[in-house]
C-alpha cells in the first residue's frame, strides 16, 4: 500500500530548516540533475519533505 505524502510551500521549508527563503528559490532555478526536486504550480513551489530530505542528504555527501 501507497501512502501519499502532502506537498508543502518555501514556508515549511523556511521553518523546518532555518534556512531563508531567497535560498531556496535559487536553488529551484538551478539546472541539471542537482536541483531540488519540487513541483510547480502556478507561481507556486510546491516539495514533498522526504524529497527534500534525500536531496540535502546527497548535496552533502557530494561535498557541498
Amino acid at each position: 500500500m501507497q501512502t501519499s505524502e502532502d506537498w508543502v510551500g518555501i514556508e515549511a521549508l523556511v521553518a523546518r530548516y532555518d534556512v531563508p527563503k531567497t535560498w531556496w528559490y535559487n536553488r529551484t532555478r538551478q539546472k541539471g540533475p542537482d536541483r531540488i526536486p519540487y513541483l510547480k504550480i502556478g507561481r507556486y513551489c510546491r516539495f514533498k519533505l522526504s524529497e527534500v530530505d534525500a536531496w540535502l542528504e546527497k548535496q552533502q555527501m557530494a561535498g557541498w
